[in-house]
């Protein structure tokens, strides 16, 4: 796993200690152009989204070195009622727990999620859609 999603990775722990618990954290490696997306959701970002993401990208910047940043397209806050969230959490991404990585994180191949054609997925924190609070991802055993 690269430098950069390791990083990320990190990135998601600092901000859960910080502000709460992710409903949904994920890179998404866009097909076109080797950047990644950084697509998140929690309840703390629902109630004031315009410091979510000065903070967000505070953060971003803290952990991350100048040319891992070029390596970020943007950061996309979705809601955490919204639809295609909720169902790429229950139809696509629960079948796939089964392939995790060493770190808890799951890795999917890409294809067109929330109307964008991605290379790759990688999901750190995917809450249930019936409990909607954030959990890193995990086998359930």
């Amino acid at each position: 796993m690269s430098d950069v999603v390791e990083k990320m990775q990190d990135v998601a722990a600092a901000i859960e200690a910080a502000r709460g618990p992710f409903t949904f954290f994920a890179l998404f490696e866009k097909q076109e152009i080797a950047r990644w997306d950084v697509l998140v959701a929690a309840p703390w970002i629902d109630a004031d989204r315009s410091k979510a993401i000065r903070y967000l990208a505070d953060q971003v910047n803290k952990h991350l070195k100048t040319d891992e940043l070029i390596q970020l397209g943007a950061i996309v806050m979705l809601e955490n009622s919204h639809r295609e969230l909720i169902d790429f959490t229950t139809r696509r991404l629960k079948p796939q727990y089964k392939v995790l990585q060493a770190d808890g994180s799951v890795e999917l191949a890409g294809g067109n999620v929330f109307g964008v054609d991605v290379a790759r997925i990688i999901v750190f924190r995917a809450a249930p859609a019936t409990k909607r609070e954030a959990k890193p991802v995990k086998i359930a055993g």
